[in-house]
């Protein structure tokens, strides 16, 4: 029996890796959109659909919210049935509940969609660079999910340009909505490509499916080598993955987290504790820059620049010429 790890050694990095490593790279454009880039439409739907600033809290921490509680249960599920089927389904549901979220009339059926988006994107966040990693040899792991990283940047520049160019725009149609449904693209894009793409042969063997892992193995052995290639010319005739946890260990849904909450206790406040204090400055950041109003000190209820934009003139004589003396 061959090591797996020793194996993708001996294919090595190609047409196979290049393609679910394209793949991932887009999904994480498209993860990067909905985390982050969802600030920057909401500066252009904020007069339309009346966010203030107690309703983008709400938002912002709602659709955060949503992923990290659902984390936990797209981790284990991915372990059960597998990465490939846990992204496409989920990416599928929350690349359309953020479609249907373009076209929201009112705050609260936006406010909804983007919850549920959230709850679905997660599991992409906690799959998709394993799935990345499972198809990679161990000595190029690093770089590969080094490169995978250039993903948050490209999309702190791809949403921002097309802001820059749609926003000012003067349509019929809100300039936001269709901002919204172009950082869709690149999740669409990552969702058709993987359909055409295997399972990871690390999950069929944890779950014993050892022809299975065989036969994802021997594509990627034609397309890194050539049609003819074979992984029997190469002296496999089966795989094993002695690190690799068999489904026969598998403790339960909670069980795991339990584990990890009583006996690294100490290690797991420590984590939480800089996540969230990292966490909350970053998320912070955009509610505090996106917030578009003018404080006055003569009223109570501040005033927004959309009540101002939305008032108008009503007689000539509001129109007061002032003269100017040189």
């Amino acid at each position: 029996m061959s090591d797996i790890d020793d194996v993708f050694a001996e294919l090595g990095f190609g047409r196979m890796q290049f393609v679910v490593l394209f793949c991932c790279f887009v999904l994480q454009v498209w993860i990067t959109n909905e985390q982050l880039g969802i600030g920057v439409v909401l500066a252009g739907a904020s007069c339309e659909l009346e966010i203030h600033d107690k309703r983008l809290a709400w938002l912002m921490a709602g659709n955060f919210t949503a992923q990290l509680v659902s984390c936990f249960l797209w981790g284990q599920l991915s372990d059960v049935h597998g990465r490939r089927k846990v992204i496409l389904l989920t990416g599928i549901c929350s690349n359309l509940l953020s479609i249907l979220s373009a076209f929201m009339p009112e705050f609260w059926g936006f406010f909804g969609l983007r919850i549920l988006s959230g709850f679905f994107l997660s599991a992409s966040v906690v799959s998709c660079l394993t799935y990345m990693s499972e198809f990679t040899k161990v000595s190029l792991r690093p770089r590969v999910l080094t490169i995978m990283s250039y993903a948050i940047g490209f999309s702190l520049i791809y949403v921002p340009a097309l802001a820059g160019g749609i926003l000012p725009l003067d349509i019929k149609v809100s300039a936001w909505r269709i901002l919204l449904l172009l950082n869709q693209l690149p999740g669409a894009i990552g969702i058709i490509v993987l359909i055409f793409l295997p399972e990871s042969p690390k999950y069929y063997l944890s779950v014993g499916e050892q022809e299975k892992a065989m036969k994802v193995m021997e594509r990627v052995c034609r397309m890194n080598k050539g049609k003819n290639a074979t992984l029997e010319s190469f002296g496999v005739s089966s795989l094993t993955q002695p690190r690799l946890r068999h489904k026969s260990m598998f403790l339960g849904p909670c069980q795991d987290v339990k584990i990890l909450m009583t006996k690294y206790s100490k290690f797991m406040w420590i984590f939480a504790f800089a996540f969230f204090s990292l966490s909350g400055l970053a998320f912070a950041l955009p509610i505090w820059m996106l917030r578009i109003r003018v404080m006055t000190s003569q009223e109570e209820k501040p005033e927004t620049i959309c009540n101002l934009l939305q008032e108008k003139i009503t007689s000539p004589k509001d129109v007061k010429v002032v003269p100017f003396n040189l």
